[in-house]
């Protein structure tokens, strides 16, 4: 397989004309309308393997009997 050179610029302007053709034609039907970004994040449980570089760092060990 050969590799294929892509312009990162060229990419982010098409993306950003894209974008911004979008966002005429909403804000055409609705003036107010105003684009934002929001990022929302699942709560996840914690990986095992950090909760005890956690617990090391902290000075602490995980043990059966500290966990009840």
């Amino acid at each position: 397989m050969t590799a294929t050179k892509i312009d990162g610029t060229a990419i982010a302007k098409s993306i950003r004309e894209r974008l911004g053709g979008y966002i005429k034609e909403k804000q055409a039907v609705n003036p107010r309308y105003r684009p934002s970004l929001k990022i929302v994040q699942g709560k996840k449980p914690p990986c095992p393997a950090a909760t005890s570089r956690e617990q090391r760092a902290d000075g602490r060990r995980h043990t059966a009997e500290s966990s009840s």
